[in-house]
């Protein structure tokens, strides 16, 4: 009994923060074994991915969906783990938060000695990520790829904070990140970007150019190794052009967003963006931005070393973020890595004041437990998605069209014009087509291939909302289920077609 109670003393921060991420995860995600339901359209986009990939198809070939191939390699594992539901994702958004709760900690430990204040820092970090919209309903892939930026960013702080050069792993390791970033989403490469430039810089500062190039070789020997699975797929399945076409060149060009636009629309444009990145995300900018007016306050951006490490992936992320235009609420997401600065600032505000050195030494055994209450407590009632815990499963539109559609013998779909709805999933239905659901972008052969299913009669359902309704619906079809869904700041009218 004496060494078990000598274990948890020696450990317990890392019980604390282990705790912390299955709380913060549990109630914030729309994955955790709390919801009945996943609200959020793109999640059921990449479970039916992966679904129809079990099933023989192949991605981009026959599969029309934007994103890159890691992230469906990875709803295709979850998915497998637990078919049917999306617990798989969320075991998968645990070992997310652990990662992330890790780095976190780390990183305040360079700047913070004590455990303590370093484990009650690390609980305020996981709030600030998981409690504002920009969190959503979990599952995207800039939730996948914060805690691999928080390592990174780690690791490159580290080499200011310790004088002590990258270890050849943690650049290699960097380098399979920027790979997993690229062949998921690109644009979030652009942390790596400013990661890589940071640290040759770092390299050249202290006069070892040569190893600054020696340190590049590694991150790019990291990046090439993490392409290797996916074109290995692609080789295999003989869908280069596929892959090049859909996630590169219409990512590129078919958004809306890369249209041109005269100069004024589009800064008008990206300072929309600016302030809805700082509203959804509010708790972790209230940290950055306190942090940086300090530092400019106290002249502690002369440390050049410690600015250009923080700078440099900072801004070029953002820019990265912002220049497109687009103001989805879960862009913003990764900005939650540089949280800790606010830590940091906090703790040595603290630390001037002898009322509360004297407090915290006083009530040191109380202060971890009564922060962790406070993070189940902020993690439960704080999350926007805590009101979906207590929707009953009959008043989900979603299964009110599952108990229309099983009436059928071997029924099929097209979920039209708009983001998947979870039908395909939910009745457990292949789709017919490559272009299973609509798409934020204008693909102009997704909208052929639809209005032809629709207007021949090719399928026993279609699914559409009130803003896509087909024009020609009526000659094949009847209305058999008309209902509106509101999510956050959404109201979507669901329209559930059978044929006649």
């Amino acid at each position: 009994m004496g060494r078990l109670v000598s274990w948890l003393k020696n450990h317990y921060p890392a019980l604390v923060i282990a705790g912390a991420v299955f709380f913060s995860v549990t109630f914030a995600s729309q994955c955790s074994f709390l919801y009945r339901w996943n609200s959020w359209n793109d999640v059921h986009c990449y479970y039916t991915v992966a679904m129809m990939m079990r099933n023989g198809s192949v991605l981009y070939r026959d599969i029309c969906e934007h994103k890159g191939p890691y992230f469906y390699f990875l709803h295709y594992a979850a998915s497998g783990m637990t078919p049917g539901s999306f617990l798989g994702m969320y075991f998968v958004e645990l070992i997310y938060g652990w990662v992330f709760a890790y780095a976190s900690y780390k990183t305040l430990k360079l700047f913070i000695p004590s455990a303590m204040r370093c484990t009650i820092g690390t609980t305020a970090i996981l709030v600030a990520f998981y409690i504002p919209i920009s969190f959503f309903h979990g599952d995207s892939v800039e939730e996948m790829m914060t805690p691999l930026y928080a390592l990174s960013l780690y690791w490159l702080l580290k080499m200011v904070k310790t004088g002590n050069e990258m270890r050849w792993y943690e650049l290699g390791l960097s380098g399979l990140f920027c790979g997993l970033a690229m062949l998921s989403k690109f644009n979030l490469t652009s942390f790596y970007l400013g990661f890589g430039i940071a640290a040759f810089v770092l390299f050249c500062m202290k006069h070892r150019v040569k190893q600054g190039f020696l340190a590049a070789l590694y991150f790019l020997l990291g990046f090439v190794l993490s392409t290797i699975p996916a074109l290995i797929y692609l080789g295999l399945t003989q869908s280069f052009g596929d892959f090049f076409d859909i996630y590169v060149y219409r990512n590129l060009f078919s958004y809306s967003t890369a249209a041109p636009l005269e100069p004024r629309e589009r800064l008008k444009m990206m300072g929309l963006v600016v302030v809805t990145r700082y509203a959804f995300g509010y708790t972790y900018y209230l940290l950055i931005i306190p942090a940086i007016i300090y530092a400019i306050i106290t002249k502690k951006y002369q440390n050049l070393p410690l600015l250009v490490s923080l700078f440099l992936p900072y801004t070029i992320l953002n820019l990265a973020l912002i220049i497109g235009g687009v103001s989805y609420m879960y862009y913003g997401q990764p900005n939650a890595v540089f949280a800790f600065l606010g830590i940091v600032m906090i703790d040595r505000l603290l630390q001037r004041s002898p009322k509360a050195v004297a407090f915290t030494k006083k009530h040191n055994k109380k202060i971890v437990p009564l922060s962790f209450v406070a993070l189940a407590l902020l993690s439960f009632f704080g999350t926007p998605n805590m009101p979906q815990m207590f929707v009953k499963e009959e008043d989900i539109p979603q299964y009110q069209m599952k108990a229309i559609i099983e009436k059928e013998e071997n029924p099929t779909l097209l979920n039209y014009g708009t983001l998947d709805a979870g039908l395909y999933g939910l009745c457990n239905i292949l789709p017919t087509t490559k272009y299973f659901m609509g798409n934020n972008a204008h693909f102009e052969d997704l909208k052929e291939e639809q209005d032809h299913i629709v207007n021949e009669g090719l399928v026993t359902f279609v699914y559409a909302r009130a803003d896509h309704i087909p024009e020609k619906i009526d000659v094949h079809y009847e209305l058999v289920y008309q209902a509106p869904d509101i999510d956050f700041f959404s109201v979507r009218t669901h329209h559930l077609y059978r044929h006649k």
